[in-house]
């Protein structure tokens, strides 16, 4: 897509939208699948007049793909603390739950007082199930950034990441973790502004060879997170680094062993060959990151296996030309790994090109769609063993589009090998194919 439309309330609503040219200002960048299947996304309001920070894709009569405001327009109205005012990270548990994580930030300003929450939906119901607001010494008005959220629900625990992306240029970034039993309404910030939730700044990002702002690095904090299926492990990663980190999650909880230099001592490494903005776990342990200067998705089937030793270094899909910033991860229970690209990087230098008339023209938001055979972390239904599993099936989704339910405007897959193989617990079949994008969205290289 190269802009994101919304079902306005009215044509007014959408006319000032278009001739005031608002939509430049709205970038995609959060997604997650619910288990029927509906695509629900986030337009953080990092620029002024976002019409709406949450919602779910939809196609009208036309086949025209907008954003439908969720769960409300009402819901999404700018300078109501109790309404959404500004989300990048969500999540979407296997009760079927959207957990939301507000950032009270719109447009560089400080959040209001009450804004920096964490809000829980029902889609089943459409119900609030969970509400929280964060006091400032968890998270403050000014110095925090929620970014990320997953969520161990036998547990009822929830990890969040804070970048401490200040609003005020006389602060230091400040970021760390956030962590919320919300059964027992235990509240805990741990690994403020240690090394393992900093940026490096030693390193500057590089997409394409070109150095990802133009006259500073960007030195965003804790970012990615991501949790082992059973809850036991939780990896997070500094989108300014090569490393992402992990530690046993039992150690975050324990009041007499969570200070900052206890747990930095609990703390192991995974080196990486790239720069990480999204990271998941699916149910077979296996976790996937987006590669920035890469432009693709890596994985490893074991990370936890002699990480210390290793560099994650296996790419899983990557294109230098159409999967530029890749972002949020998701899985949409069929068996398919899905993820945002979104190219941030220009977006932030008012480098886009965006075709209202022709939005097939320059097409800036792209939603893609990688074939695994597992689901979420979130999602273990069994025993099932996929240690044999081989397959990926790569398709591209443009314009917000699904194979569901969306008109597709790229999904070319060709097999170019295939291999049976029976596993000594199953009598399905495994395949090994490998895709082939075709040149008009290849990569040059």
């Amino acid at each position: 897509m190269s802009y994101v439309d919304y079902t306005f309330q009215t044509q007014e609503d959408r006319d000032d939208y278009i001739n005031n040219k608002l939509y430049k200002n709205v970038l995609l960048a959060g997604i997650k699948v619910s288990v029927d299947g509906e695509y629900f996304v986030t337009m953080p309001r990092w620029k002024e007049k976002v019409p709406a920070t949450l919602g779910k894709i939809v196609v009208d009569d036309s086949n025209h793909v907008m954003v439908q405001p969720y769960p409300s327009w009402e819901m999404n109205k700018i300078g109501d603390a109790d309404a959404i005012q500004s989300v990048l990270g969500i999540e979407i548990d296997n009760t079927n739950t959207l957990w939301i994580l507000d950032q009270g930030k719109v447009n560089g300003s400080s959040a209001i007082k009450g804004s920096i929450k964490l809000l829980a939906y029902d889609l089943n119901t459409d119900k609030l199930v969970h509400k929280k607001v964060f006091p400032p010494e968890i998270a403050s008005l000014t110095d925090s950034f929620l970014n990320d959220v997953v969520v161990d629900t036998e547990n009822s625990r929830v990890y969040i990441s804070d970048s401490g992306i200040t609003t005020d240029p006389t602060h230091s970034a400040l970021p760390g973790l956030i962590i919320w039993d919300y059964k027992k309404d235990d509240l805990k910030r741990v690994l403020s502004n240690v090394v393992s939730t900093k940026a490096d700044d030693k390193l500057w990002i590089k997409i394409n060879g070109e150095k990802v702002l133009l006259d500073t690095p960007m030195e965003t904090g804790a970012d990615g997170i991501a949790l082992t299926p059973n809850g036991k492990k939780l990896f997070w990663c500094p989108l300014t680094s090569h490393t992402n980190y992990y530690i046993k999650t039992k150690y975050l909880w324990d009041d007499d062993k969570n200070s900052n230099e206890k747990l930095q001592e609990k703390i192991k490494t995974l080196k990486k060959i790239s720069a990480t903005d999204g990271m998941a776990f699916d149910n077979q342990s296996r976790i996937f990151v987006s590669s920035l200067e890469y432009s693709g998705i890596l994985w490893d089937a074991d990370p936890t296996k002699d990480s210390e030793d290793k560099i994650m270094n296996t790419l899983l899909v990557n294109n230098s030309k159409s999967m530029m910033w890749p972002d949020t991860l998701a899985f949409d229970h069929q068996g398919w790994l899905v993820f945002v690209s979104n190219q941030l990087h220009r977006f932030l230098n008012n480098e886009l090109i965006f075709s209202v008339d022709n939005p097939t023209e320059h097409i800036n938001f792209r939603i893609w769609k990688t074939y695994i055979g597992t689901d979420s972390y979130s999602f273990v239904t069994g025993k099932e063993d996929y240690s044999h599993f081989a397959t990926w099936k790569t398709a591209l989704i443009s314009c917000f589009s699904t194979a569901v339910f969306i008109g597709i405007i790229a999904l070319i897959v060709f097999m170019i090998h295939k291999k049976k193989k029976k596993s000594k617990n199953s009598k399905e079949e495994e395949s090994l194919l490998k895709s082939n994008i075709q040149s008009s969205i290849s990569d040059s290289d």
